[in-house]
Order: structure tokens, then C-alpha cells, then sequence
């Protein structure tokens, strides 16, 4: 199958080893409904918004079609979908009929294209790739969709950390680019338009880390860029609402900076981070006792902040010192081990049996 193949009839035959059979258009139906409802809330609240609806048309009716087909295997997709609708028919009277602003919207529309185009690249090649090794979970649809993004960004020698580390700041990313809009809109709500910019830009920083992972497949200028926005995105929310109480002490999220950091980069650079995230707090409480906010409180918040924080990050630190230690200590040791082997054996005779240990 290619990439255009994909898009054929949105309404396939009822024979054939994926059938379009039972329960077919009961899933398909609610899913085109939904969809569609979904973009014309979304997308016609602003003029140069218009075009995107096409995208949530597309979603509906090819998504759909594979939600009914793979129901066909799976009856819990069928409950699912039931349930979906369920809850979307008593949710949608309290909606809004304008929806969210038009930058939530877009950054929304924009989080949803790139998910669905990592999902046709893993459809496509669902039936064409046959050097998976089989799955022993109970899901194997969804299974096979999670080492589609685990190798999404992968080059070809990298090693297991490499590819787990991608794969992690794959999540991050698309995690961000999917809650931010909803924290924005939340900002809104409370008029904090600065607030909500600043989340705003959290899910488009977002999104230029993931493309630039996908595009060039280097980690390194792409994890600094999300640890960036992780690390100043809370600080400048905390910053707009006024202080640890009013902002409910957002700004811990930072903290995910140096604790990915000690992922992404190891645990000298991390420390760095981490030193960047404690004068981070310290800055935004001094600037609280500037305002004149209550001093209990805040001595109360930056004292439990940093201390839960230390804790944590020496704890983990600790940790991946001792991994790294060991895994260097059990490489130095096969190495010594393939030494001797090339003294007393010669060297073809001591590369196979190498590799007749290596193999499955």
C-alpha cells in the first residue's frame, strides 16, 4: 500500500481479510459525526480558518473507516466509540458555539495533522513491513502503532538509548503541542491573555522540536529547544498571575527541564539545568516579596519547591550514575572476555562464535 492508496474509497467492500462488515457503520457514522462537528466548531470562527476544515473531513471519514474495520477484530473499539458518543452528546449543549480562539484552534488543528500523518506512515506500512517480531500483547493494533513512533526518528546505527530517547521527546512534544491549547483556553477564561500566549507558544515551540526530530533526526538541537520552553513556559505563567499562591505554584513544572535533562544530555549538563531551574525560582520569589505579597506564604512555597525538588533530582541523578557505572563496568569486562578469546582462538573462528552468541 502507498501513502495515496491509502485514501481510496472511505467506504471499502464487506469481503476481504480487513471487511468493512459488522459493525461497520456503527462505528463509522458516530466518528464522521464527531469529527465533523468537531471542525466546524473549531474552524468556523475565523475566516483563514476555513481551509482546515477539510482536515477534520479527512480524519472522519478514513479514520473512521479504520476504527470499523479494525471493530471488526476488536469489540472494545465498538464499546469505545458507543461510549464516545455518549459522552459527547451530553457534553456538547454546554459548549460554546463560537469555540475557543482562533490560535487554540489552529494550534489544535495543527497537533491533530501531524499526529494523523504519523498514523497513515505506521497504516501504511502496516502490511508491508514483515520483519516485526511478533507481539505478545493483547492489542497488537495498538502495539504496533507505539514502535511506529518508537522508530519514527530513528537513523539507522543508533543505539537502544538513542532510539528510547527520541522516542521520549517525540511523547514530550506531542504532549505538549496537545495540552498546552487546553491550558491557554483555561487562561482565557480567567483573563490572562499574556498567560495564554505564553501557553500558546509552548505548543508551537512544541511543534517546531518535533518537526525539526522528525526532519533532521538529530536529538540534540530539538531536546534543547523543548527543555527550554518546559523550563520558562511555568516561570512566565507564574509571572502573569501574580505569585506561588494565585498560580498554584506552576512553576514545579519546570522542574521536568533538568530531570529530562539528565535523559536527554546526562548529568553534568543537567546539573546545569537544574542550577538555571533553582535561580528561576528564586528570581520569581524575590519578585514576590517585591510585590508585597504575603511573606508565609511564599517562604512556605519556595522552601517545599525547592527542597521536593533537590531531593528528586539528586535521587535520579544518583541513579543514572550508578546505571552508567555498572553498564561501563559489564562493558569493560566483554571486552577483557572477547581479548582472551582472540589469544587462544583465532580471530574468524572467536567472530563467529561472537556472533552465534549475538544472534536470537
Amino acid at each position: 500500500m502507498s501513502f495515496w492508496s491509502y485514501f481510496g474509497s472511505p467506504f471499502p467492500a464487506t469481503t476481504g481479510f480487513s471487511a468493512y462488515r459488522s459493525p461497520g457503520l456503527l462505528v463509522h457514522l458516530p466518528v464522521v459525526l464527531f469529527s465533523t462537528l468537531l471542525g466546524i466548531w473549531l474552524c468556523f470562527g475565523d475566516l483563514w480558518l476555513y481551509p482546515l476544515f477539510g482536515l477534520y473531513l479527512v480524519v472522519g471519514l478514513y479514520f473512521g473507516r479504520d476504527l470499523a474495520i479494525f471493530a471488526h477484530y476488536n469489540p472494545f473499539i465498538t464499546l469505545g466509540v458507543i461510549g464516545g458518543s455518549i459522552v459527547f452528546l451530553v457534553i456538547a449543549p454546554e459548549l460554546r458555539i463560537s469555540g475557543p480562539e482562533p490560535l487554540i484552534c489552529a494550534a489544535i488543528t495543527g497537533a491533530l495533522g501531524v499526529m494523523y500523518a504519523l498514523y497513515i506512515s505506521w497504516y501504511v506500512d502496516l502490511d508491508q513491513d514483515e520483519t516485526r517480531p511478533p507481539t505478545t500483547t493483547r492489542f497488537p493494533v495498538i502495539q504496533r502503532l507505539i514502535d511506529r513512533i518508537d522508530h519514527a526518528a530513528t537513523q539507522d546505527g543508533d543505539s537502544e538509548p538513542v532510539r528510547l530517547r527520541k522516542t521520549l521527546l517525540i511523547f514530550l512534544s506531542v504532549a505538549g503541542m496537545l495540552l498546552a491549547p487546553w491550558v491557554a483556553r483555561h487562561l482565557s477564561i480567567l483573563s490572562l491573555p499574556q498567560a495564554a500566549n505564553a501557553a500558546l507558544s509552548f505548543a508551537a515551540i512544541s511543534l517546531v522540536a518535533l518537526l525539526l526530530l522528525l526532519i533532521t533526526r538529530r536529538e540534540t538541537v530539538a531536546a534543547g529547544l523543548q527543555l527550554l520552553a518546559l523550563l520558562m513556559t511555568p516561570a512566565v505563567i507564574h509571572w502573569q498571575m501574580g505569585g506561588f499562591a494565585t498560580s498554584g505554584g506552576i512553576v514545579l513544572w519546570s522542574l521536568l527541564a533538568p530531570l529530562c535533562a539528565l535523559v536527554f544530555f546526562g548529568t553534568r549538563w543537567a546539573t546545569l539545568w537544574f542550577g538555571a531551574f533553582g535561580l528561576l525560582v528564586l528570581g520569581i520569589t524575590a519578585r514576590d516579596v517585591q510585590l508585597g505579597l504575603d511573606m508565609d506564604t511564599i517562604v512556605l512555597f519556595a522552601e517545599n519547591i525547592l527542597l521536593v525538588s533537590t531531593l528528586a533530582f539528586i535521587a535520579l541523578r544518583f541513579f543514572i550514575v550508578e546505571r552508567d557505572r555498572i553498564q561501563g563496568a559489564l562493558e569493560h569486562e566483554q571486552a577483557h572476555s572477547e581479548k582472551l578469546l582472540l589469544n587462544i582462538l583465532p580471530a574468524p573462528i572467536a567472530a563467529r562464535l561472537k556472533d552465534d552468541h549475538q544472534a536470537p
